[in-house]
């Protein structure tokens, strides 16, 4: 009879090569989602371009964000729950590796063509909570953009609070247009959109506005709380880099948090 010794040790050995592979790959990865050189790799000033070379106001040089919770759902026990979690996770990026990721990006605003960088000092300058919510009027992205930055503006003048070139406000909407083409994150999340835009509502100043929504047709709430946070910090990023379309972009016309993993 044939001994079996040795197609055991082959396949013992086999197996051995095997979960050493899998044992390596967190050594193999761990330099990959470094919060500074993967970014650097995929969505650095290298590899994007700055649309208004010359001028002031196409960054924001030290981002403050004023967070607006829109629609009765945020003044349920739940509502309650996700917007203290929410306010939490904005208020810790100030200083943040998350923040440290745009401090490369620049604006050129003087005649002696010196670079402004982008401050990691981001600021959670304030949260509210709007009970109203006009959903019949939300059709596509413009419409939901544009209720948003009225209710913004209201609320920020009803608290003397005048808009500056480094001031946005993130509106965390109860619900939206479910048939938007907006930016989605996280589908199983409540499909998460969002989208951001300065506007100039009628007769006040103009102000960067971000609207997170959940656009699936069968919720009538807000998006979960890992997916809110997802798209608001993505759409606050681009905000920061891009507030006027006079900032960056690659060559695709994509924003810095649609290139760099690090941002979503």
């Amino acid at each position: 009879m044939r001994r079996r010794l040795p197609i055991m040790t082959f396949r013992s050995l086999l197996w051995t090569i095997l979960m050493i592979a899998i044992l390596a790959l967190p050594v193999t990865f761990a330099g990959a989602f470094d919060s500074k050189s993967a970014c650097q790799d995929t969505c650095a000033p290298a590899t994007m371009a700055l649309q208004k070379p010359y001028g002031p106001e196409a960054v924001q040089l030290k981002p403050q964000v004023y967070a607006l919770f829109w629609g009765p759902w945020w003044g349920s026990p739940q509502g309650k729950a996700e917007s203290t979690q929410l306010t939490a996770i904005l208020g810790a990026l100030h200083g943040s590796s998350y923040a440290n990721v745009l401090t490369p990006y620049y604006e050129i605003p003087g005649a002696n063509n010196q670079r402004v960088y982008v401050s990691n000092d981001w600021q959670l300058s304030g949260t509210w909570l709007d009970p109203s919510f006009p959903r019949a009027n939300f059709k596509d992205d413009g419409s939901v953009l544009d209720a948003a930055g009225k209710i913004a503006a209201d609320g920020l003048a009803a608290r003397g609070i005048s808009p500056n070139p480094d001031m946005s406000v993130l509106v965390f909407a109860q619900t939206g247009p479910h048939n938007s083409r907006g930016s989605s994150h996280l589908g199983d999340n409540y499909d998460c959109r969002g989208v951001h835009e300065t506007l100039a509502p009628p007769g006040l100043d103009s102000i960067a506005v971000s609207v997170v929504w959940s656009g699936h047709p069968k919720t009538d709430r807000a998006c979960n709380t890992k997916a809110a946070s997802i798209t608001a910090t993505h759409e606050w990023a681009e905000t920061i880099a891009n507030p006027s379309d006079a900032g960056w972009f690659d060559k695709y016309s994509q924003e810095v948090a649609d290139e760099c993993t690090n941002l979503n």
